[in-house]
């Protein structure tokens, strides 16, 4: 009987963290006409802040920003750290690979490569480009 207990608890334990994490992709990167890279941020619940921003290249942080109090933002620009936040990696560029991936607080992540993005377009993995009216319009609490 213990170990169906354990199974019980196990079960329950992973539906509660599974139901933290937002069902439909959150996180997306918009390539801007000056070139720049921004993240959106766009979470199932609005009370969720932002406590990290990461870029990431095979495996290695290219970029990092962190706020210590969480923020509400949902926007950030590759390479600057917005009032609240400081910069941990600093943005190297010159060591992107072909794939990057970019994560928000541990809660919404998105894989993408730079022949993805189309300027002005939100690109959102598994659902290609979009508006940027058409991204903050999603459902994302699915």
């Amino acid at each position: 009987m213990p170990k169906l207990v354990r199974t019980l608890a196990f079960v329950v334990f992973a539906t509660v963290v599974a139901s933290c994490d937002d069902p439909v992709p959150a996180v997306g990167v918009r390539l801007t006409d000056s070139g720049k890279l921004e993240f959106l941020y766009n979470p199932c619940h609005e009370s969720r802040l932002v406590r990290s921003v990461e870029l990431q290249s095979s495996g290695t942080v290219i970029w990092r920003i962190e706020s210590e109090a969480g923020s509400s933002l949902s926007e950030f620009q590759a390479g600057l750290a917005p009032e609240g936040f400081t910069t941990t990696v600093p943005l190297k560029m010159e060591v992107v690979w072909k794939r990057l991936r970019v994560e928000v607080s541990g809660v919404g992540d998105d894989s993408f490569e730079l022949t993805d993005l189309e300027l002005g377009k939100v690109f959102v993995e598994r659902e290609g480009n979009m508006s940027t009216e058409e991204f903050w319009a999603r459902d994302t609490c699915g």
